[in-house]
């Protein structure tokens, strides 16, 4: 073992002391460079991160507003959605008033035209297309040589001033009723006698004179 005396003591306790004192300076200086390049590289971290999130706030608010417009857009779309509806309910609510109405004035024209049409007391005769004195064909042109009937409608020939020419007429005789057309005159025909169109002079003959109620379904011009 190596004697010190109290001199060398005090002399090792110092250069152990300076010894101790740098190598806690130099691992602090260490440890603090370290340190320093950490929080550097956590600032320059930290600063990416805001610039991203300030990237994606501006991205999230365009965003949001674009949102925005769209809800108000379809806000409006859907306001005027209703009114189209409520005004399609309305049109067919008087649609259906007036379809109501125009059945109702179509019902009261027709009760006014059945009623305003005139019903005569006449007496029926009947001739041929060959007749003495006749054409076949009738005052208004139509050749009767071959038929007895005008679209349907026995070919009748009336007084004009009782009954006017292209006059569509119903009559009703004791046996039978049938409809008219008011196509020809006579020089025989005066006032309430109708003559009526046969097939043939033994018909004619056969039917005679007949008491018939005749209605004006459609007067003639």
């Amino acid at each position: 073992m190596i004697k010190l005396n109290k001199n060398e003591i005090i002399k090792y306790g110092l250069i152990a002391s300076l010894f101790t004192n740098f190598t806690i300076g130099g691992r602090y200086y260490a440890d603090s460079k370290e340190y320093k390049e950490k929080i550097e590289k956590l600032s320059m971290h930290s600063q990416k991160l805001d610039r991203n999130f300030k990237d994606l706030l501006e991205i999230y608010q365009e965003n949001d507003q674009k949102s925005h417009e769209k809800s108000n857009k379809i806000v409006v779309l859907t306001n005027e959605l209703e009114k189209v509806k409520n005004e399609n309910k309305r049109l067919e609510s008087e649609n259906k008033l007036i379809h109501n109405e125009n059945k109702k004035l179509k019902k009261k024209k027709q009760r006014k035209e059945v009623s305003s049409q005139r019903k005569l007391n006449m007496e029926l005769t009947f001739y041929t297309a060959n007749c003495r004195g006749c054409s076949g064909t009738t005052k208004t042109g139509i050749n009767v040589t071959n038929t007895i009937y005008y679209k349907g409608y026995h070919v009748i020939a009336a007084d004009p001033r009782v009954i006017k020419l292209h006059s569509i007429i119903k009559v009703q005789t004791k046996n039978r009723t049938f409809y008219g057309y008011v196509a020809d005159t006579g020089g025989a025909i005066k006032g309430n006698i109708l003559d009526v169109l046969v097939s043939s002079e033994d018909e004619a003959f056969k039917l005679g004179r007949q008491k018939a109620t005749v209605t004006i379904i459609k007067e003639g011009k």
